[in-house]
């Protein structure tokens, strides 16, 4: 279900759910009259996470000095002013507890470095489905964290990183990992640690 693209994507590489940039990659509107100019168009790379830090600086809201964020505002790079926006982000997802390098990427500039699916970390058990196909209908929100033990799942080692220049090759088609090793090991170390910053947060919070 990940390796197959059955809708026009602009010929990236993925689809939705997956973290290459035919997963993640989409387009964004924004309305500001008076501040973003009609028909400007900006190629800037952000986040998701992004978008909460920006809309604070718009609305001139200070971020307390106690409260980390994993974005950074781009209000900069929309409006045309200087902007230092910092280029290194992370992703990662699969089904039930995160598994680090499955379907994750982190991009630095021009390089991306992805993991693929690991297909056993991405299966869940049928009360997981019909939970989820509930919430979607709102039949019924479960009033706390709702436990699933997946501790039954046996999750192989993941596939080698795959490294990619997006500048050169947007498509994601030439994988470049064993021609520069250094960069693979630098950006794995950089990858896992924030997944284990994010990884501990989770677990502090859910348990």
């Amino acid at each position: 279900m990940f390796d197959k693209v059955d809708r026009y994507n602009c010929y990236l590489h993925g689809c939705k759910g997956t973290s290459y940039d035919g997963g993640i990659r989409v387009p964004c509107i924004i309305k500001w009259p008076g501040k973003i100019k009609t028909n400007t168009r900006v190629h800037d790379f952000v986040h998701g996470c992004d978008w909460f830090p920006t809309l604070l600086e718009a609305c001139n809201i200070t971020v307390p000095n106690d409260l980390r964020l994993d974005g950074r505002s781009v209000l900069g790079a929309l409006t045309r002013k200087p902007d230092e926006y910092g280029k290194q982000r992370c992703w990662q997802w699969n089904r039930l507890t995160p598994v680090s390098k499955c379907n994750a990427a982190i991009r630095d500039g021009m390089w991306k470095l992805v993991w693929p699916v690991i297909k056993e970390a991405m299966d869940v058990p049928p009360e997981a489905n019909e939970l989820d196909r509930k919430m979607k209908r709102v039949e019924g929100y479960p009033t706390e964290v709702v436990p699933f033990d997946d501790s039954y799942r046996i999750i192989p080692s993941p596939f080698p990183a795959e490294l990619y220049n997006l500048e050169d090759d947007p498509l994601e088609r030439n994988n470049l990992a064993e021609r520069y090793p250094d960069l693979v090991k630098q950006l794995t170390m950089d990858f896992e640690s924030w997944f284990n910053e994010v990884e501990a947060e989770r677990r502090e919070i859910t348990k």
